[in-house]
């Protein structure tokens, strides 16, 4: 099904956990089309640990990664190992899986430049999990990271205030290197598309465009999903939006 509305979709805002991933994986693909031949885009993995009350304690990476190889060599010969029977214990927390893209120099031994961060719910909330995420910014800023930060959800607190942007429900920002206490922001409106951004790589390399509107259409089509659009979203829109969206939305509503 095709996405309804011209740029975000309010409506999946509240299946935010599932579209982030797509949209995430997407971005990597874009970016790898794109960009210059010494460089890669990878979407790394973090895991973000969450206790049962919803505090968010920490963040870490995976120290192994399994990868698959089309073929075998080697000489080695494969002997029955016996895996050792477990310990079952019970814990109260659960591993929420986060993801960002990082752009890599691979003329300088895969060195991050860039991090592209979608940013999710509970970044976007008082709490660990906010605390986390400007803990991030710094370890950007002091390993002379550029970041790239996209915000698609209306709930929660904007993570800078912008002035005269109090009433835009999303938003862009770019932060270079080297830039201090200077940020490049995108309003986006509801009632328009997603604007294509420039992303900046190494000192003196071009920057590299981004244009994630189709990237959510895609993510919207092939996630399959269906909302009850006789219904506002969460959080409900103001009633001029309303009648907007309703407009748009009356020939898919069930």
């Amino acid at each position: 099904m095709k996405n309804p509305f011209p740029g975000m979709n309010p409506y999946l805002e509240s299946r935010w956990s599932s579209v982030h991933g797509m949209i995430i994986s997407y971005i990597r693909d874009e970016l790898n089309v794109h960009l210059p031949e010494n460089y890669r885009a990878e979407a790394e993995q973090g895991l973000r640990i969450q206790t049962e009350g919803g505090h968010y304690l920490r963040t870490i990476r995976p120290d192994v990664q399994i990868q698959h190889t089309s073929d075998f060599e080697g000489g080695g010969v494969a002997t029955e190992v016996l895996p050792a029977e477990p310990t079952v214990i019970e814990y109260l927390s659960d591993e929420i899986l986060q993801r960002v893209v990082e752009i890599q120099d691979l003329s300088d031994g895969a060195r991050v430049v860039t991090a592209i961060e979608l940013l999710s719910a509970e970044n976007k909330h008082k709490g660990e999990g906010r605390a986390k995420y400007f803990q991030k910014m710094r370890e950007y800023a002091e390993a002379e990271v550029s970041v790239v930060e996209y915000d698609l959800l209306r709930a929660g607190e904007r993570i800078r205030s912008v002035e005269g942007a109090e009433e835009i429900p999303y938003s862009a920002t770019v932060y270079r290197h080297g830039i201090r206490y200077r940020a490049e922001f995108y309003a986006i409106s509801l009632r328009s598309h997603i604007p294509a951004i420039r992303v900046p790589l190494r000192a003196g390399d071009k920057d590299v465009v981004l244009n994630i509107q189709p990237l959510l259409n895609r993510a919207y089509a092939n996630g399959r999903y269906r909302f009850n659009y006789n219904k506002p979203p969460e959080p409900p829109l103001s009633p001029v939006d309303a009648e907007w969206a309703k407009s748009l939305t009356d020939l898919v509503a069930p």
